[in-house]
């Protein structure tokens, strides 16, 4: 179900155009599927590009906002955005909403007003972000993982001896307003 404001239909029925492929790339990569319907929801509220996954387990969403990238961002590096956008974020939910094997924590989660998975509790941002970014680059071919940018960063801070520990590549202030988590965590 895709949710937009009529400015953005045009960018939406592309992206809703190949969202059955994401779904069955990512899913194959990550070997999970979500079951549930699927919300999108298509704004531009800051003229940013971004998005968002929420994992929640009866009904998910995504956020997806359409203004690209400029060249110069780390994210750069794409064949068109809204393939980069959908399948990292899809990514996310392929990722998070793996549900519990545990019976009484399923049966516990199902009871709370938002049931998310195992994964999405506990995972630290670095692996929840960085994973997404891997799963990015190996199915578009692009993105940060094959970007110049994120090798040349990672490169010269290893040469300095000031690669990021995990508390730092979680953090929303270590590095550009939180990146470590994409760049160091794919």
């Amino acid at each position: 179900n895709f949710n937009y404001p009529r400015e953005f239909e045009a960018w939406t029925r592309d992206v809703a155009g190949h969202m059955e492929a994401v779904d069955s790339a990512v899913s194959r990569l990550v070997g999970f599927t979500p079951a549930q319907r699927i919300d999108v929801v298509v704004d531009d509220p800051y003229n940013e590009p971004n998005g968002s996954a929420l994992p929640i387990l009866g009904s998910p969403v995504l956020n997806f906002w359409p203004v690209p990238p400029s060249p110069r961002e780390d994210i750069g590096n794409w064949r068109t955005w809204s393939e980069m956008l959908s399948v990292h974020e899809f990514a996310h939910l392929a990722h998070l909403m793996r549900p519990s094997r545990n019976p009484l924590d399923a049966l516990l989660w199902k009871l709370a007003p938002a049931a998310v998975g195992p994964v999405a509790r506990k995972a630290p941002r670095w692996a929840i972000e960085g994973y997404a970014t891997f799963v990015e680059g190996r199915i578009t071919g692009s993105g940060r993982p094959n970007g110049a940018w994120r090798a040349a960063v990672l490169r010269q801070w290893a040469l300095e001896g000031h690669l990021p520990t995990y508390d730092q590549m979680s953090s929303w202030n270590a590095f550009d307003g939180g990146e470590l988590a994409y760049l160091a965590g794919s």
